[in-house]
């Protein structure tokens, strides 16, 4: 399996069956640390983990196959499940508060604004990362004994 945090850049996965949303959130990331990655439905985003590693998946509302309900439910069985976090076009606190009952990590209003992006890319990151950065040295030292 590939590990897509590696390096200098960490890879996120957008999943937006919209060119529209992957050009924007591509042009946002394009002179960052992060190296976008982009699917257009739940089928290729599970097909996509089967291989790679991602800490954040920034997924539409709505897909062609699905929600972002059926992707959260989709990547929770990942042995790293990534930190998801919804677009949408309206602000909608119920949305909101259904994303974070439901284990997802927020909610990004479009269009998309750059400060907002890499605010909450970062946080999500950080969230993910840290209990892996704690389990990386205790399971080492487990194999050794």
């Amino acid at each position: 399996m590939a590990d897509k945090t590696s390096g200098n850049r960490i890879s996120i996965l957008a999943v937006s069956p919209s060119e529209e949303d992957r050009r924007s959130l591509r042009n946002i990331l394009q002179h960052s640390n992060w190296n976008l990655n982009t699917t257009g439905t739940i089928a290729e985003t599970v097909r996509f983990l089967e291989d790679n590693i991602v800490p954040v998946i920034v997924c539409a509302r709505d897909l062609p196959d699905g929600s972002w309900e059926d992707l959260l439910e989709a990547v929770a069985a990942s042995p790293l499940p990534p930190q998801v976090v919804v677009t949408s076009d309206c602000a909608d606190s119920s949305l909101w508060s259904s994303v974070l009952n439901r284990g997802g990590y927020d909610v990004l209003l479009k269009p998309l604004v750059p400060e907002e992006v890499f605010g909450l890319l970062s946080l999500a990151w950080r969230t993910w990362h840290a209990p892996h950065r704690v389990a990386a040295p205790l399971a080492a030292a487990m194999a050794a004994m």
